[in-house]
């Protein structure tokens, strides 16, 4: 899976590259690219209690199909920096919660839009896509999750007064999905980099 996913992402980045760089005219929009990172919170309350602080990394490809609309390919993975106190999975070598490592992935087809035409700095996003999630316990058993159906809807403010080149944004965004069928809702304020 890994395998297939970054081959995919090489072969995008190697089909559009040439044409990457060679969008000067302000009114032609073509390849898209954006990273980043964001902090925020999950809420998965089957497994464990309250909202625990998350830190996302994301990444987009993708190419304008309209003057203001962008299919992507959007990859993430997000990570609890202070571990988890959970309970519930399998493999877990007690009967009663306990502290873990707990990374997730997500991968998936969406939309970048910028919705008003007189306004440049507007950007709405959707991803709807597949992710897992990843377990490790202090015997260092790792489990993994299958794979899920999940959704991210996010809004963002581009600093950019053009309609292409480098530029900043600012946003938020929220997800869900599914983790050993437990329901799983997360929010995260990001930064990025876009190249549009």
């Amino acid at each position: 899976m890994k395998k297939v996913v970054l081959l995919t992402i090489i072969g995008i980045i190697i089909i559009t590259a040439p044409h990457a760089f060679a969008q000067t005219n302000e009114r032609n929009r073509g390849f898209y690219i954006d990273a980043g990172v964001g902090f925020g919170g999950v809420v998965c309350s089957d497994l464990y209690e309250g909202v625990k602080p998350a830190i996302t990394y994301e990444l987009c490809i993708g190419w304008a199909v309209l003057q203001n609309l962008y299919v992507i390919v959007e990859g993430s993975a997000t990570a609890h920096p202070y571990g988890v106190t959970i309970s519930g999975l399998p493999l877990s070598s007690k009967p009663k919660a306990e502290k873990v490592g707990f990374w997730s992935y997500f991968i998936g087809p969406g939309l970048r839009l910028y919705p008003l035409p007189s306004e440049k700095h507007l950007q709405l996003g959707a991803s709807f896509g597949w992710g897992y999630a990843e377990v490790k316990y202090p015997s260092s058993i790792t489990y993994k999750s299958d794979l899920q159906l999940g959704f991210k809807l996010s809004a963002a403010y581009d600093f950019d007064s053009t309609m292409t080149g480098w530029a900043l944004l600012l946003g938020g965004e929220t997800m869900f999905t599914f983790i050993s069928a437990s329901p799983v809702i997360g929010f995260t304020v990001f930064a990025k980099v876009v190249f549009k």
